[in-house]
């Protein structure tokens, strides 16, 4: 399942250029970690780590240590783009945690489509009344309500359905490999 970068690292095509326009800009950087070496990520900051060849009878140990930012004290309202991107991001993680990863995209054209009728004011169907197969109705409507309360606590009532449509389409999850 897709849970961040949206370019392709491989390709450098125009429809890429007009999709992520900053990339053009973006530098690589690679590092090469010795015994006892440390290296230190910001928050969200891409990376990857792949171990080299490692000789017969020795072992390469990594060691990861992540932690939550405190974000009482960090988060602003509104907020920041970073923080609606990773915000989005979560709630994909969310999505595929409870309802299993290959639902993500009938999940998020769900919501986006309660939220519509919300707005238009006319909400003919409970979205739990038809969750996909194999997911159970109440974990599913226990998280759309759980997910829009969060949202429009965070983002504001009148925001929700922007943020959905900008940042958590379904079509991302369409050419996704589901593993569950």
């Amino acid at each position: 399942m897709d849970r961040k970068a949206q370019v392709d690292l491989t390709k450098t095509s125009a429809q890429q250029a007009a999709a992520f326009p900053r990339f053009a800009g973006a530098r690589s950087c690679e590092v090469v970690l010795r015994a006892g070496e440390v290296l230190f990520l910001p928050a969200f900051w891409w990376h990857e780590v792949l171990t080299e060849d490692i000789p017969p009878n020795e072992l390469c140990v990594s060691v990861n240590f992540w932690f939550d930012v405190d974000l009482e004290k960090k988060l602003s309202i509104p907020l920041r783009p970073a923080m609606r991107l990773e915000l989005s991001r979560e709630l994909e993680k969310l999505v595929g945690l409870v309802c299993g990863t290959r639902h993500t995209a009938a999940f998020l054209e769900a919501l986006i489509q309660q939220q519509r009728e919300v707005q238009s004011g006319i909400c003919r169907v409970l979205p739990n009344e038809h969750p996909p197969l194999g997911v159970d109705s109440c974990d599913w409507g226990r998280l759309l309500d759980f997910v829009l309360w969060k949202a429009a606590l965070l983002l504001g009532p009148h925001q929700v359905l922007p943020f959905l449509e900008n940042l958590c389409s379904p079509d991302r999850f369409r050419t996704c490999e589901a593993r569950r």
